[in-house]
């Protein structure tokens, strides 16, 4: 699958094969959140904070999920209905977000989960329904100069 990520050509096989690794943020291995802050890194010159090691078990809500809401305000903005590749979607269990993948447009989104590959997944499926979307945010460098996002 190819899609643009901020008018940069995305493939998303060339980070299949890149092993899961809790707390891992570069191409030696990565989480979920790992996966957005290499992609944001490599494609769009955009550091994103690391997190690694801020919560010891990177599979709990409880832990997980403050440490989005500590930067979320400060770093994205919620933009639901205009989502555009390139966008995170947080995912919840309960209240809290726990997991967070890449949104490449359509019903598709890019993600890693701990014992699996990095995979295309669809939003609104059996394991993605849209009641758990806690929401599409992108991050405020866009807002502030929307002709970096296409």
């Amino acid at each position: 699958m190819i899609t643009l990520l901020n008018g940069v050509r995305f493939e998303v096989r060339k980070y299949m094969d890149i092993p899961f690794l809790a707390h891992g943020r570069d191409r030696r291995g990565f989480d979920c959140w790992g996966l957005n802050c290499l992609v944001y890194k490599e494609k769009m010159d955009i550091i994103l904070p690391s997190f690694a090691g801020a919560a010891d078990n990177i599979t709990s809500p409880q832990e997980v999920g403050p440490l989005f809401e500590s930067g979320r305000s400060d770093l994205w903005v919620r933009v639901d209905d205009k989502a555009l590749p390139g966008d995170v979607i947080g995912w919840r269990a309960g209240r809290l977000i726990y997991h967070v993948g890449l949104y490449l447009g359509g019903k598709s989104f890019f993600h890693i989960q701990k014992d699996t590959e990095a995979i295309v997944s669809e939003i609104g499926s059996i394991l993605w329904p849209v009641g758990r979307m806690a929401g599409i945010y992108r991050h405020k460098e866009f807002i502030e100069n929307p002709n970096l996002l296409r």
